[in-house]
């Protein structure tokens, strides 16, 4: 199972799920003190100053109703990857800490969970679009209008953005865009005929 934010939430979000703007490095921020851990922190340094900072502990920060809240429990202490022994990890790990640590706390039997669950892991990631993937091409520097005319030679370019018209006066034509690079700004690329009918590609 894997949970994302909305769009609406960029840039927005706080708590375990970081403040989802794409940036993992600024992720970690432990609450109460604004302060922001490496994300290469060790698992003992996340847990006990950043996870702990976010344990609901009280019903008056509880989304439950009463009758199913249960408070965090700051006492807990869990096993952490760095301090497994990885000296007899199974061969079928290969090194791998995680899998160690599955190893260690279930066998064999686990080690075959966790090569499943990695390989599931990675065919959904190879799916999944991030945030910033799904974000429209823009640029900040050009100008409001160009024009394409018929017999110009070749596709227009600017800012890096080429528009380019072709099959014109014809039944049927083609509009292209193209971008050698995109900074921020919004694309619109118009071909039009001298009877108003016109094409729009749009990002």
């Amino acid at each position: 199972l894997q949970v994302g934010l909305g769009d609406d939430c960029f840039n927005a979000s706080f708590g375990l799920s970081g403040n989802n703007n794409a940036n993992k490095s600024d992720d970690l921020v432990v609450k109460g003190t604004g302060q922001v851990l490496d994300e290469d922190s060790s698992s003992a340094d996340i847990y006990n100053l950043f996870v702990k900072s976010w344990l609901v502990t009280t019903f008056a920060e509880s989304l439950f109703v009463l009758a199913e809240f249960i408070p965090g429990d700051t006492s807990f202490a869990p096993i952490f990857i760095e301090d497994i022994d990885t000296s007899n990890c199974p061969s079928a790990c290969n090194g791998d800490k995680a899998c160690c640590f599955d190893a260690d706390q279930g066998g064999d039997e686990f080690v075959e969970e966790f090569q499943m669950a990695v390989k599931n892991i990675e065919e959904s990631n190879s799916k999944a679009v991030k945030f910033d993937d799904n974000l429209p091409p823009a640029f900040d520097t050009a100008p409001s209008v160009k024009r394409i005319t018929v017999g110009s030679s070749g596709p227009l370019t600017t800012s890096g953005v080429a528009c380019e018209a072709t099959g014109l006066n014809t039944q049927s034509a083609m509009l292209r865009v193209t971008a050698s690079s995109l900074p921020v700004g919004n694309i619109r690329c118009v071909a039009e005929d001298d009877v108003g009918a016109n094409a729009t590609a749009l990002t």
